[in-house]
């Protein structure tokens, strides 16, 4: 008991030690920067990826939330991650400041979903 005693609380020290040269998350958006993702309301993934193909980026999109994930593309870590990248959407986060941001960053999902996934059909020719 007392060894199982000393390495939880020598576990403790190294978590701490490990979370206390970490950076402050970044995840968290201001409402001002909720108005940059309005314009993927409008956009046109398909479009937007036949555009970025033919400039050679074959990045995919992802979207903070409790870590950064990659719409569409189940297991991107196990399957892509070694051979592609991804892009951030800057501004998108599971922090909300209300119904209509919560709004706008589940179809900016839905456009990086719709991005990806075009992305995804033309790799997989």
């Amino acid at each position: 008991m007392v060894i199982f005693r000393a390495i939880l609380i020598l576990l403790t020290f190294v978590m701490a030690g490990c979370l206390a040269g970490t950076k402050k998350p970044e995840h968290i958006v201001a409402v001002s920067e909720s108005s940059a993702l309005e314009k993927y309301l409008t956009a046109d993934a398909v479009a937007d990826v036949r555009k970025a193909i033919d400039a050679g980026d074959l990045r995919f999109l992802a979207v903070r939330g409790y870590t950064v994930l990659v719409p569409g593309v189940p297991n991107f870590e196990e399957r892509f991650a070694g051979k592609y990248s991804y892009r951030v959407i800057e501004g998108t986060s599971d922090t909300v400041s209300g119904p209509a941001d919560r709004e706008l960053q589940m179809q900016v999902r839905e456009y990086a979903k719709r991005y990806n996934q075009t992305l995804l059909g033309y790799l997989s020719r």
